[in-house]
């Protein structure tokens, strides 16, 4: 990918041979369906798995139709703790939802607004990839 019309076609592609290196992998959970207290062991699983390896982790809730406000605490707090790790940790969230995690001091990473990935029968609860 270069510069169209500039010239620096050259460079462009030069930079991205030289870029960071490989490319370091991201554990991604997507969450879909409802979160509520039901749900508390399989997020608290869901997350000490997540933290087994030093990668960025990405929690998707984009594909939740619901979040309780006590999963929301419990995602903030997993998200405090990675980053006491030196985990970089991110969450993808419906508006309704990231503006929830606002409340949190500190407030974890909250991407707002992602349209739902799509992580397979929507039977399953959680799904963890690594990317």
């Amino acid at each position: 990918m270069g510069s169209i019309g500039t010239g620096q076609q050259d460079h462009a592609a030069g930079w991205e041979r030289r870029g960071h290196g490989p490319r370091e992998p991201v554990r991604l959970a997507v969450f879909q369906g409802e979160l509520d207290a039901t749900s508390h062991d399989e997020l608290a699983s869901t997350m000490r798995e997540l933290l087994k390896a030093p990668d960025p982790i990405i929690v998707d809730l984009s594909g939740s139709r619901f979040c309780s406000a006590s999963c929301i605490e419990r995602i903030a707090e997993w998200a405090q703790r990675a980053k006491t790790m030196g985990i970089d940790f991110s969450i993808m969230a419906p508006r309704s939802i990231a503006q929830c995690f606002e409340l949190f001091e500190p407030a974890p990473h909250v991407i707002p607004g992602h349209r739902p990935l799509t992580a397979g029968p929507e039977r399953r609860f959680v799904h963890i990839y690594t990317v």
